[in-house]
């Protein structure tokens, strides 16, 4: 099983028994889906929050958080009804994050 495959399944069943109102860090979020070492980032896996690196691959992730703050996602779980937009951050601090798409009720629409 991949690990994104993985993730996917422990918040999914985390969902299922604690609803979506959780917030956690990637800490607590890795150690939910007992993956200690391991080099997923949350932020990949965002309905708001697009890392530019993988802007290409967005609609192919699984969809499990929102970015609330640093370090801090909502347990959302895949097909969330998000509304919202998705916006698009670079790691070069030259370039201003920009809006990616738009969620409306879990359908995305690309900008």
């Amino acid at each position: 099983m991949y690990k994104k495959d993985k993730l996917k399944l422990k918040i999914n069943e985390f969902v299922a028994e604690n609803g979506t109102d959780t917030v956690m860090d990637k800490e607590q979020i890795l150690t939910l889906a007992e993956m200690y070492d391991c080099d997923l980032k949350p932020t990949d896996f965002c309905y708001n929050y697009v890392n530019g690196r993988i802007s290409d691959n967005y609609l192919s992730q699984p969809h499990l958080f929102e970015y609330v703050s640093w370090n801090r996602f909502r347990i959302l779980g895949e097909d969330y009804p998000y509304s919202g937009d998705a916006v698009k951050y670079y790691r070069s601090k030259d370039k201003e994050p920009e809006i990616f798409g738009k969620w409306a009720e879990g359908k995305f629409v690309l900008k």
